[in-house]
């Protein structure tokens, strides 16, 4: 990997905590399910990756942060490749960062990290007296509180 990826930056905010409390605070306020989904696999050559080719076998997880509690439940689990390790036991944004920090000592693993909001749309919301959001809020009301990790 190269020092100028994202992926850098990704780690130092699961470190200090930023992206933990933002992710509490969207689950929390929002009450709109908030998971993390991680793709890995093997690459054949990790001095000549391409990001974009099909992956090797893989493994995907998705872990879904339960506000309530202040921890992750795992709710899908398909280790394929046996390459992300026992991530079914990562049940803190802590242990995710130990967990994906490892991973990046590995050369030959090549990690995906998705963060999803599950949000309900207009049409789910029609017969029930409840605002929905334009672009423009989505933003204000929700995508900026991530901005600086994004920059």
């Amino acid at each position: 990997m190269h020092p100028d990826w994202h992926w850098f930056s990704l780690l130092s905010n699961l470190e200090n905590g930023r992206l933990a409390e933002v992710v509490h605070q969207c689950a929390t306020s929002l009450g709109a399910p908030h998971m993390v989904r991680l793709v890995g696999s093997y690459v054949e050559d990790p001095t000549d990756f391409d990001p974009y080719a099909s992956l090797l076998k893989r493994d995907e997880y998705w872990l879904e942060w339960d506000a309530a509690q202040k921890q992750f439940v795992v709710r899908l689990a398909k280790p394929k490749g046996h390459v992300l390790g026992d991530i079914t036991q990562v049940n803190s944004f802590a242990r995710l960062t130990t967990e994906l920090k490892r991973l990046t000592n590995n050369a030959w693993v090549w990690v995906n990290f998705y963060l999803v909001a599950v949000f309900a749309s207009r049409d789910q919301l029609a017969d029930q007296a409840v605002s929905t959001w334009a672009g423009s809020e989505l933003w204000s009301q929700y995508m900026s509180r991530f901005r600086q990790m994004l920059i």
